[in-house]
């Protein structure tokens, strides 16, 4: 299967724009031939194959599965234009971060939490998780606190501050999340290929989002065959005088946390960290900037552009959400 695209035809800014989702839906074909790959046999070699000449092409070689014959091999190429240059834009943090979804009874997930550093995944320390609101129009408290401790008061007037987001970190590291972190996480080869050549930027943030759809179909089908008519659809709690709670999972836009405390039944304190938390983060109190801000440095700004389109394509890669990251 060959499926081509001249994009350098592209010439008005309209089709610049909305060139890249339409052209790139079309990988989502590629999400099943190279995970159907990668779960063969042991002994069922997978590779891929990855070229830039004029055109981006994405060969992915790999023993055929799941019912053709063993040992028949095929080629799949997607080209896609190279004149949008996605893969020189936006490039982000060297760690991602994914907590993990689609877990079954024995705790399994579909989606493999951790955090992937370019050569291996790392489980996620938890309690090395901070916010550090040196940068945000909030009350700063101690240094950087974990969320079970956080502190969300408004500091308006606050200087040097420069948006209502604070910057978390892990263990002090600048980390992206989102549809690309989960494909790193459980192993999606073509992606782990791109990751080594240019790390994450805004081709492979929308080829991710693009791929994770097909599999979100396989998913939503589990998951409807386990419903089981009739079955109770919650549980019932009583609130307890006094408890500390947390709660962790992937979101459509990457790793989403909350923290709770009770005390004397009631709320005592409830903070959220949302994915766009994490890939909006301002600069921390080392001055170290989060995943975005790093990621605008240098964009293109062609002559006469008010709104250049190389920096909305960066901002929309990460599909952020400032509404529910300002909360």
């Amino acid at each position: 299967m060959s499926i081509g695209l001249q994009g350098r035809h592209c010439a008005s800014r309209h089709l610049r724009l909305n060139g890249t989702f339409t052209v790139l839906a079309l990988a989502a074909l590629l999400f099943i031939s190279t995970s159907r790959n990668a779960r063969a046999e042991d002994d069922s070699p997978a590779a891929t194959a990855l070229s830039i000449s004029g055109e981006l092409k994405l060969d992915v070689v790999g023993v055929a599965a799941g019912g053709l014959d063993r040992g028949v091999s095929h080629v799949e190429t997607l080209d896609i234009a190279a004149d949008l240059d996605l893969q020189a834009l936006g490039r982000g943090p060297d760690r991602t971060l994914s907590y993990g979804a689609f877990a079954d009874p024995q705790g399994r997930q579909a989606m493999a939490p951790g955090v992937w550093d370019g050569q291996q995944l790392h489980a996620v320390d938890f309690a090395q998780i901070t916010e550090d609101a040196r940068h945000a129009w909030l009350v700063e408290g101690a240094g950087p606190l974990h969320p079970a401790r956080g502190l969300t008061e408004p500091d308006a007037d606050k200087p040097g501050a420069y948006t209502w987001n604070k910057a978390p970190r892990l263990a002090g590291q600048v980390l992206e999340t989102g549809a690309l972190a989960r494909q790193l996480a459980q192993g999606q080869p073509l992606l782990r290929a791109l990751w080594q050549r240019s790390r994450g930027n805004v081709f492979t943030r929308v080829l991710a989002r693009a791929m994770e759809l097909a599999q979100l179909v396989l998913l939503a089908q589990d998951c409807l065959r386990a419903i089981v008519p009739g079955a109770p659809c919650c549980e019932e709690a009583h609130l307890p005088e006094a408890a500390d709670a947390v709660g962790l999972c992937e979101a459509a836009r990457g790793s989403l946390g909350h923290w709770l405390s009770i005390r004397g039944g009631r709320i005592a304190s409830y903070q959220i960290v949302a994915p766009t938390g994490w890939n909006f983060s301002p600069r921390d109190h080392a001055g170290t900037p989060g995943a975005l801000e790093a990621a605008l440095v240098g964009a293109p700004v062609l002559a006469g552009e008010t709104s250049p389109v190389a920096v909305q394509h960066i901002v929309r890669s990460f599909d952020p959400c400032m509404v529910c990251t300002v909360h």
